[in-house]
Parts: structure tokens; sequence; C-alpha cells
């Protein structure tokens, strides 16, 4: 049978996510009527006219509950709107679009507060109720007042309900006004609960985030007084909503989700759906989840000799306060996948840049990347050939025939570093190489997004396609185990068709994504991992970006120096500077792939001045200067940035070139790309000063290793066998994490599943973040069990932990016995079905093993799942879990 790749994945966080991947207020029940407004007094915020303006974060009062994370304090917008847990941007005047977690929405517009806010908490616990007042809400910006709207937003306490309640309107005018009325959960996902259409009364939802009512008097499109908006949160929550992932044919996902029961009783669930054959979970019926308490589903996705295309089940689980229906999908990828690939970071050893002519960087600076490096490659189109030979011979002094010419038909434009290759090296351990990775470029341009199949084919490179439309300039990575980005890269793959576009300022009806990718966040990341690597947990962050116009590039604003350096733009002043400051602090608390947490550094960038946008190659910088004519002091102290931050470098500063100069949009980092060295990657290993073994004084045998230094590891296994055979050993450990530094570190692992006398043989496996693997190894040790001449009693009846899990071909299943007792060993499936059955009958006290060999009592091979062990003694049951992988 063909091998399968196991893949067990924690779902990469974004960085501004405060909870979980829930698209929670999807789940939402909307419902409307009618009742007396209830005006309160309260307390006044703010207590003038406002404009663009935002409250401090306020006290609810009591935890509120929305889309599966608690809060406890809200902002108010002069726009409209409130925000949970945070405040918004003074300037967000589309919430629920633009979009803005965890919002509220009565009548977001580009309006104003003329009224004041009033907000008040009353009740008594546990049924209190937060309103939040806008009085005289005016729904334009000029000094008329005119279209003035009062309104109520409401949050219950214990039920988490959110209500909108309507007071009345005046001064109405009949200029249509478009306004946002709904709730936002995530601001990644199409996450939200919204109205639409012109009549208030109508229960029409949204069809898209961007969705609103209309506001015309003459039309009498506006709120009767006194009418209510409800949303009801679900009596249970799964996070996440849905299983939704993608996998590549013959490979497993394994992961799971968390089912929340938000009722103050117990919930029973009584009976589940059956699964399809490429589904398995360990939810057994019938099962209690107590009052707001959880439970956790593991499940197994297997995509073994599966179809290209969807796979999809609804799971129906029948409980004691209703239906519950979890959503599964399974996408199946045919197509070639690189093997264990790793993405390159913009300072790894490479053989020369890669650029475009007619040129977009200045002639001295493509004088340099030629005379410093290996090779200089340059996208031609094939017309442009001669001219192009021309200009590199007369005006570069550039012997064309010594550059690497990539001859296309047709370019549409030189920004090399957005569409041509993402470069990762693929293969297994010995046989690593270099690969092209295409994807499609999110513009409107067919011969750009040709380039990069010619440059596979004419390096004789591996080639590679990811199916998504992105930019290489939105994506920064520190080429282990971290990569970073604007939320664009998803938004403009996600499955709203209404996020990730943007209109261009000089381009009428500009389609920024003209391909039709839909993905879910897990399905998104999930194809990520397949085609860019593996990441560590929370590896993949994505922020929304904090310029706020429609080019959506990370490099605009950030650039990751080193595996532990961030530069970070600074001076951009307003909104701009804030989210950017926010960026910085939270970064310094990542932790990076070579210990300790990333050094943040700020360079300064008045005027948006692209600082940031600078270009490494092997051991140059290449910084544009914006200076007239020369270099300005603000250019020579980013300079200076760069050149304390990068001792180890040369760092040049250029002028933009007369035709094409440098913009806040893009400058050298967008007109350069790089490829690498072919000759496989450098790594440097483990080094291991010592591995020994010995007996505790508990009669356990530990482990111990010494590293000198470790880069990119992952983590170790411990790996065990009766005989000096690695072939057959079995793994006793989890993953024992790296600490990736260059000082020296001991590691200790006690093997305590130790149960017959005799000599055992020991391995140490070191996994690599690329996915490559070394070994070290064997050393032995003689092992006597605990008390020989008399045996030790156990305090306590048990079935201890499984082991090698996940197991093939064989699982040893240990338990002790504090006296004689009668024991039996059953294996169940995840549909309660009894799979193997071991009647041990009366057995002595003291510690016991039996083997299990994944297969049935009628001596058929079980399939890869989990299974449920549960051992009977007496009267008393215990119970364990394990997996089986083939």
């Amino acid at each position: 049978m063909k091998k399968k790749a196991v893949f067990v994945f924690n779902l990469f966080a974004m960085l501004w996510m405060a909870s979980s991947a829930w698209a929670g207020v999807n789940d939402y029940t909307f419902s409307q009527g009618n009742l007396a407004f209830p005006s309160i007094t309260g307390t006044l915020i703010p207590d003038s006219i406002q404009d663009d303006a935002v409250t401090e974060l306020i006290d609810i009062g009591f935890t509120f509950r929305f889309n599966n994370t608690d809060f406890t304090q809200f902002s108010a917008s002069s726009n409209g709107f409130i925000r949970l847990g945070a405040q918004p941007s003074a300037t967000d005047y589309t919430p629920l679009s633009s979009p803005c977690s965890n919002c509220i929405s009565a009548a977001a517009i580009n309006g104003r507060t003329t009224g004041g806010v009033r907000y008040l908490t009353h009740g008594k616990a546990p049924n209190r109720i937060a309103s939040i007042q806008y009085n005289n809400y005016q729904l334009r910006t000029d000094v008329t007042n005119n279209d003035l709207l009062t309104f109520q937003i409401r949050l219950h306490e214990t039920t988490n309900i959110v209500d909108i309640i309507y007071g009345g309107s005046s001064n109405r005018t009949s200029t249509s006004r478009y306004l946002q009325v709904g709730i936002r959960g995530e601001a990644i996902a199409p996450d939200y609960a919204n109205r639409t259409g012109n009549t208030w009364s109508d229960t029409n939802a949204g069809a898209s985030a961007g969705a609103t009512r209309r506001w015309n008097s003459g039309s009498g499109n506006y709120p009767a007084s006194g009418l209510r908006y409800t949303w009801t949160p679900p009596f249970f929550e799964i996070s996440p909503n849905s299983i939704t992932r993608y996998l590549a044919v013959n490979t497993i996902k394994q992961d799971k989700v968390t089912l929340r029961n938000n009722l103050n009783s117990n919930v029973t669930i009584n009976s589940i759906s059956a699964s399809p054959s490429w589904l398995t979970h360990d939810l057994i019926t019938p099962v209690t989840i107590p009052a707001n308490g959880s439970r956790d589903i593991s499940y197994i996705l297997d995509a073994e000799g599966m179809t290209e295309g969807t796979h999809s089940v609804n799971l129906e689980m029948q409980s004691s306060a209703g239906p519950i229906t979890l959503f599964v999908s399974m996408k199946v990828n045919t197509d070639p996948i690189p093997e264990l690939p790793r993405h390159i970071a913009e300072w790894e050893p490479a053989r020369g840049a890669l650029i475009h002519y007619p040129l977009a960087l200045p002639d001295d600076m493509v004088q340099d990347l030629f005379h410093n490096n290996d090779e200089l490659f340059v996208v031609v189109s094939s017309g442009s050939q001669n001219p192009a030979y021309t200009y590199f011979q007369d005006t570069l002094e550039i012997d064309p025939n010594q550059v690497t010419w990539i001859v296309v038909p047709y370019t549409d434009s030189f920004w090399v570093r957005d569409y041509g290759p993402m470069s990762i090296f693929h293969g297994h351990t010995g046989n690593r190489k270099l690969a092209i990775l295409d994807f499609s470029y999110n513009r409107p341009r067919n011969g750009d997004n040709a380039v990069n199949a010619t440059i596979a084919d004419l390096l004789n490179l591996d080639y590679f396609f990811l199916p998504i439309a992105t930019s290489g300039g939105n994506i920064l990575t520190n080429g282990r185990c971290q990569e970073f980005t604007d939320d664009w890269v998803f938004l403009q793959n996600d499955t709203d068709p209404f996020s990730g576009n943007a209109s261009h300022p000089d381009i009428p009806g500009y389609d920024e994504n003209p391909y039709d990718y839909r993905y879910t966040l897990t399905e998104f990341l999930d194809l990520m991992q397949l085609y860019r690597g593996e990441l560590i947990e929370n590896g993949f962050h994505m922020w929304h970006d904090p310029i706020g116009d429609y080019l959506h590039h990370i490099d605009r604003w950030a650039k990751l120096l080193s595996p532990n350096t961030l530069l970070i733009a600074d001076g951009m002043g307003g909104d701009t500077e804030v989210a950017l400051d926010a960026i910085a602090v939270e970064m310094a608390s990542f932790p990076t792939c070579v210990g300790g947490t990333y050094e943040i550094i700020r360079i300064n960038c008045p005027d948006g001045a692209p600082y940031t946008n600078s270009y490494i190659l092997n051991d140059q910088v290449y910084v544009p200067f914006m200076g007239d004519g020369s270099a300005s002091q603000v250019d020579l102290d980013a300079l200076a940035v760069y050149e304390n931050a990068m001792p180890d470098y040369t760092v040049k500063g250029y002028l933009s070139p007369p035709n094409h100069p440098w913009t806040h949009l893009d400058a050298i980092h967008c007109r350069a790309n790089t490829i690498f060295k072919t000759h496989g990657e450098s790594t440097v290993p483990v080094e291991l000063s010592s591995f020994t073994a010995n007996v505790s004084a508990d009669s356990f045998v530990n482990l111990s290793w010494v590293t000198q230094t470790e880069t990119g590891v992952l983590g170790f296994y411990v790996i065990r066998n009766t005989e000096s055979d690695l072939g057959s050993a079995t793994t006793v450990s989890n993953l024992i994490s790296a600490t990736n530094t260059s000082e020296m570190q001991r590691y200790v692992f006690k093997d305590t599943e130790m149960y017959d006398a005799g000599e055992y043989f020991y391995w140490l496996q070191n996994t690599d973040l690329d996915g490559s693997t070394g070994f070290h190894g064997p050393i032995s040790i003689q092992f006597n069990t605990p008390g020989s001449s008399v045996p030790e009693i156990p305090l306590v009846t048990q079935l201890d932990a499984i082991y090698p899990n996940p197991f093939n071909p064989r699982a040893y299943i240990p338990f002790s016995l504090k006296s004689h007792s009668s024991v039996s060993i059953e294996i169940y499936n995840v549909r309660g079905q009894l799979v193997k059955s071991f009647p041990l009958g009366q057995q002595t006290p003291g510690y016991h093993r039996i083997e299990w060999d994944g297969r049935d009592d009628l001596g058929h091979n079980c399939g890869t799942g989990i299974y449920h062990i549960r051992m009977n003694v007496g009267n008393d049951s215990y119970l364990r879990k394990v997996v089986l992988m083939k």
C-alpha cells in the first residue's frame, strides 16, 4: 500500500484575532418586531457634536459573549456603530464590509453625533442590559441639522442577545443615503449578519457584507419608531463552525472542533448521523455536555484514492436541546505538489537578481547587481530583445552575452516582485531542490502571468502552480516557520465575491482580482502549507492594511531583515501611525524560529516614503532614496537605520530612474526578484555533543542529550526498540520542542512505559522545520523491572498511555492493577462498533501489557482512524484513545 503523509495542524491564528476561527454571527437567528422606544438618560458620551471620533473603551458592566469571545468593554463611533473589545477607526464608515471585527451597526455612514451618545447598564444580574443610545444622530456631516435618527443598541446578559431599537427620526430629506445595518464577527471571514433593501420593515438579509438599508424620506424609506431588530446566538457554538479542509490526494489530516453548550443546563447528544468512509471522529453517543461547558471532537480526513474535487457531508446530531449540524467538506487536489516544501527568505544564498527590461531600476544599480553576483536575469519581450542587447552593451557597458535573458512573448509591467516567482526548496533529505512556485497574479495581465513558467523551463527548475490570486509583494517570509502578510492575500481568495476587490483611482471598472478562487480560511491555510511549507502554530500572521488604499502590499510598511528582526515604518501619521504602532507592540512579543522574540526596528517614512521597500541580495542591501537629485537627510537617516540593523551587509542607497520615480506605492523591492542557488539548501545540522541513558531512582529510563547549536529545528522524538534495528523501532515520545539557539542546551526525557526487563536501544530523531530529519544513536541500556524479586504492587488500577500513538502496525496497551481482578479490554471504532476484544480473565496485581496488531476479531485489517480502548475491571471501566495510521 502506498504510504500516506500525515498532517496534524493547529489552525494559524491571525495576529489581530482574539478568538478561534469561528464564523459565529452567521449562525445567529434574526427576528424583528416593535416595542415602545425605551429611552434612557444614563451617562453622556460624548457631550458635544462629534465627527470622525470614537470613545475610549467603556465598561459594559457584565461579561457579554459575542462571536465566541467574552467582552467586558465597548467603544462607540460617531459613525453609527459600536465595537466590542477595541476602538474602531475614527474614519470607518462601513464597519460591516471594511471590515471591523466584533462590530454592531445600527446606521453606519459618514455621519456625526449631534445629540450625544448615552449608555446605561440596568436590571439585575444575571439578566442585565447594557443600552447605548444615540440621540439625533445625523446621517450626514454638514451643519444643516437634517436627517436625524435616534436609536439604541442593547446587549443582554446571559442570553447574549443583540437588539437594535429605533426611536424617532426628524428633518428627513429626500436625498437617498445608504446605511450599513447588522453585526460583524471576524474581520477575515465572510462573518456577518445584516439587513438590506428599501423598506425597513422587510426582513431581507444582505447577500454581501456591503449590503445597505436605504434612507429616503420622499420614498418613505426610514425606520418607524419602535422598530426592533434582534440577533439571537444559537444554544451551541462549534469552533470552527464547520470543517472545511484542503488535502492533497493520499494524505490524511487530523484536527478537532470544539462544541460548546451556551445553556445554563446540561445538553445530551443522543445520536449522530453516519459518516462517509473518508471521515472518522471520536464522538460516541450518548454524551452529555455540562452547562456552559464544552467537548472536543477529534476527526481525521483521509484522502487516500479520492477523486479531485469537493467531498462533503452534514453530520446531524440530535440533542436534548435541539438539532445540531456540523458541515464537513474535504477538497482534494490531485495535481503535483512539492515534497516537504520550505519557503525561502530573501537573504538566503542567490545566483542573482531578476529584473525587467525596459529597466525600472537606475542604471548604476543594474551594473552593481551584475558585477557583485554570479548572474543577472532579465525578463524581456521578444520584440524588445535587440534594443535591450544594445542598451546593455552601449549604455550599461555589460556584455549582453553574460546576461541570462528570460524571453517571453510580451509583458505588461516591470513589477517582477509581484508577478515573478515565489521560490521554495522541496524534496527529501539529500535530494532537496529549488522549485518555482507560480500563482495567479492578481491583475488582469496575461503577459506577466506567463513569465514564471518560462523561467522554470529555461532554468530547468521544478514547477508547481499554487491556485490562489496574489502578488509577491504581499508576503514576507523568514524562510523557516513564519510568514507575514496583509489580509488581502486571503480576502482575494475567500468565499465572499465582494471582498478582496478594490477600485483603482485612475482606471474605471478596474478589477484587481479577475479570478474566482473561493476558499474558507482553513482551506486557504491548508493550501498555503501544501505548497509553501509547514509553519509553527500561529505562524501565519495577517493584518488589516494600515495604509488603507487600494494596493494592499505589506512591503510598503514592513520588511524582515533577518530571522529575528522586523523593520516597521514610522512617521506616517494619523490612523496609519496608530495601526503601525499597535503592530509593532504585538510583534515584539512574538517568538521567532531561532529563539527569543522579534527585535522591532522603526524607520521614519514621512509622507509615505517607501524606505521599507528595499531589496536584500546576498551581502548587499539596496535602499530607495527620495531626495531631489541627491540624497536628503531623511534618506541618509534611513540608510543609517539599515546599517545599524545589518552590520554584516553593504548598504547602498539609490535615487530612482528619471522615467520611473520611486513612489509611496512602489520602489526597489517591487521591481526586483531573486533566483536562488539551485544546489540544495544550506542547513546547519544539530550539533549533538552527548546522548546518554540511565535508570532513574524511580526505576524508569532517563534519556538526556546536549546540543551545542540548533538552527531551524522543529524538535526531537525519542525512538526505542528491543534490538538494534531502527526500521522496526517505535516512537515513544511526543514532539519535544527545540530551542534553536547557538548556545548549549540540555534535554531530558523519562521513558515511563517500561514493563519488561531486558536490553533496550534508543535513537534520537531531530525533525527540522523544512520537514527533513536526522537520527542519532543507537545507545543501549539494561533495564530490570522494578523490584525484580518482589514485584511492586501499583497503588491504583488504571489504563496507561497507549504507545506509539498514532501507531502502525502494532500498539502496546499497558495497564496496572492494585488487586486480583477480572479484566477484559475492548476496542471500538468511532461508530461505537466493537472491533476487537481481549477477554483476559483473572489477572494478578502489578503491571501488565498486551499488544494489538490493528486487526479485528475476524483477522481483518482495521482502517485508518480513531479507536477507543476500554478496559473493564469488575464493575469499573477505563478509557483511552489511539489513532491507527496507514
